[in-house]
């Protein structure tokens, strides 16, 4: 059984297919209990296919956004957790004895060490998460999205952009100061080079306009140019 395409949602406003698939998601979970307490004999939503997402825009933060936004977005977390680089969002969630297995293990490097151990003196106290909710439960995405991360984009004075846009602007920043595009794969723990050239290419300026300017020099003091 196919999805239906024209999904309509409150007032006649026509859904996104991400929010048609969580719709989904929500009603399959709950089917889910139906049949395990015998109310049901089969789930009909796992019929359903997930209609097509499209692949969101990349849109990073430039350096000068990134300080203004840290400066004077008064984001509402603890500096760790908006300082930790290249990190998807499942690990965010996660205790410390659980990051290993949700994600491909990443070089620390100096200014991530250095934002977790400011993040243990604000939470190990009441928490055994990393980032925990000031209950010192695990954080809630779309409270954080809703509540903190939307509100800081607005008082810093930049546009709307999506809280995993700050995966984007570590991979984009990384390229542009010359990191090597191995060691950028890797700690996005991609499998392959090739999706950090085919993702990020275009995002890398070139800020010299001297292509080309280091093989000429070589070969001038080769005496070949």
């Amino acid at each position: 059984m196919n999805a239906v395409k024209d999904h309509e949602g409150i007032h006649g406003r026509k859904l996104s297919n991400r929010r048609a698939n969580i719709i989904l998601d929500v009603l399959r979970q709950v089917l889910d209990r139906a049949v395990l307490r015998g109310w049901l004999t089969r789930n009909p939503a796992r019929a359903v296919s997930k209609l097509r997402e499209d692949r969101a825009p990349i849109d990073p933060f430039s350096f000068d956004e990134v300080k203004t936004l840290l400066e004077k977005g008064r984001l509402g977390l603890t500096p760790a957790a908006h300082r930790s680089p290249g990190c998807r969002q499942s690990a965010r969630r996660a205790r410390p004895d659980q990051v290993r297995g949700l994600e491909a293990l990443v070089e620390m490097l100096p200014m991530v060490e250095h934002a977790l151990r400011e993040q243990r003196a604000a939470s190990q106290l009441r928490s055994t998460y990393i980032f925990p909710s000031h209950t010192g439960r695990p954080l809630n995405i779309t409270n954080v999205r809703e509540r903190v991360w939307k509100p800081a984009l607005r008082r810093a004075g930049l546009r709307d952009r999506t809280m995993y846009q700050t995966r984007h602007t570590f991979a984009t920043l990384a390229l542009q100061t010359s990191e090597q595009i191995g060691w950028v794969s890797k700690q996005l723990g991609h499998t392959s080079d090739e999706i950090v050239i085919r993702h990020y290419a275009k995002f890398i300026p070139n800020l010299t306009r001297r292509d080309g300017s280091a093989l000429t020099k070589v070969m001038q003091e080769q005496g070949l140019a």
